[in-house]
C-alpha cells in the first residue's frame, strides 16, 4: 500500500490589517498558502483532496491555539494545491488572534488520516497579523494602564475602572457629568474654585510716591498656581468696570507719552504692586489709562486713584 506525503513548497508571507475606526477590514486577515503532495514513490497526485489545517503554540502536543479549518474537494494540479486559510476557523475565532506570541507552528491532515509530522513553523511574515490588534486594541495593559474592553473604561493604576477614567493614585474618577474626588465629592461645573486668598478691595493711587506701591501678604506658604489683580474702576467713563493687572509692563516718565496700569508680582507669601509714579520728569501715568489709539478713544479714561483687590490660588 502507497503512503501518502506531503511536501511543503512554498508559504506567500501576508499582512493583515484592521481598520477600527471604520469597523471594517481595508486588508482581509487571510494566509495565502500553498503546497505540494506527492505519493510514497515522490510521483505528484492527482484528483480532489480534503485538507485540515490547525496551529499550535509548539512543534509537537502542545496547545491547539486556532483551527481547525477543513477544505473538502480541493483539487490538485500536478500533486500542487493552494488554499486561503481565514478569516475564521470552525470555533470563529479569527486567524488574527493566532499570532499573540512568537512559537507557532501549523499542523495539516490529508482526508481522514493523521496529522502529518513534523509541523511546520510559522515564521517571521505571518506575525505581521497581530497588527490587527495596533487597531482594534479589544484590551491595553501597561504597568500602569489598563482599558477595560467591555466598558471602555481607562485605568491608571488600577484594573478595575468603573468610570470613564479612574486615576487611583489621586483618588479621582472622571465621569461622564465631571468628576468624582476620594471624598465622594463630585464636580460638574469647571469654574474657577474659590480662592485660597482674598484681600478684599482696597485703594491704591497712582503718582503718589511710595503710596504708588502696595505689598499684601498671601500667607500661603507655596507658590501660587494663579494669582488675578483686580482693578476697578470708581469714576470716570468705565466706573464699575474691572480691568486685570499684568505680570509685567514698560513705561518711562522721560516720554511724554501717557501710559498706565498696575503690574504685579509674587512669591510663596506675598504680592507686590506697582502703580505708576513720578520719577524724573512727567507724571503722565495713570492707574487706568484708555486714551489715544485705544479703541478710537471709546471711554477714554485716566485715573490715579482705584480699587484693588488679590485674589491667590494654590
Amino acid at each position: 500500500m502507497k503512503k501518502t506525503l506531503i511536501f511543503f513548497e512554498v508559504i506567500l508571507v501576508f499582512c493583515v490589517l484592521i481598520n477600527a475606526h471604520a469597523g471594517e477590514t481595508s486588508v482581509p486577515p487571510l494566509i495565502n498558502y500553498q503546497g505540494m503532495l506527492t505519493d510514497a514513490e515522490g510521483k505528484p497526485m492527482t484528483g480532489t483532496k480534503t485538507l485540515e489545517f490547525n496551529i499550535y503554540d509548539a512543534a509537537g502536543s502542545g496547545t491547539k491555539i486556532w483551527g481547525p479549518q477543513i477544505f473538502n474537494a480541493v483539487p490538485l494540479i500536478s500533486g500542487k494545491f493552494n488554499v486561503i486559510l481565514g478569516t475564521t476557523d470552525t470555533a470563529g475565532r479569527s486567524v488574527a488572534e493566532a499570532f499573540g506570541a512568537k512559537e507557532r507552528y501549523l499542523g495539516i491532515k490529508v482526508d481522514s488520516g493523521a496529522e502529518l509530522v513534523p509541523r511546520q513553523q510559522i515564521l517571521s511574515a505571518p506575525f505581521a497579523i497581530q497588527s490587527v490588534y495596533a487597531d482594534v486594541a479589544k484590551t491595553v495593559r501597561g504597568t500602569d494602564l489598563y482599558v477595560d474592553p467591555q466598558t471602555g473604561n481607562v485605568g491608571i493604576g488600577t484594573a478595575a475602572p468603573d468610570e470613564k477614567l479612574v486615576i487611583a493614585s489621586g483618588g479621582i474618577k472622571f465621569f461622564d457629568g465631571g468628576i468624582k474626588f476620594s471624598d465622594g465629592t463630585n464636580q460638574t461645573s469647571f469654574v474657577l474654585p474659590p480662592p485660597d486668598f482674598d484681600s478684599g478691595w482696597f485703594e491704591m493711587h497712582s503718582q503718589a510716591g511710595v503710596a504708588s506701591y502696595k505689598e499684601i501678604e498671601h500667607g500661603l506658604g507655596v507658590y501660587p498656581s494663579r494669582v488675578k489683580v483686580l482693578v476697578k474702576a470708581i469714576d470716570g467713563a468705565n466706573a464699575g468696570f474691572i480691568f486685570e493687572g499684568s505680570g509685567t509692563a514698560q513705561g518711562d516718565d522721560d516720554d511724554s507719552h501717557q501710559y498706565g496700569g498696575v503690574i504685579f508680582a509674587y512669591n510663596q507669601t506675598e504680592v507686590r504692586m506697582w502703580a505708576p509714579d513720578k520719577s524724573n520728569s512727567n507724571n503722565i501715568g495713570s492707574i487706568i489709562n484708555i486714551a489715544d489709539g485705544w479703541g478710537g478713544e471709546v471711554n477714554a479714561q485716566q485715573s490715579h486713584t482705584a480699587e484693588v483687590k488679590v485674589l491667590v490660588w494654590k
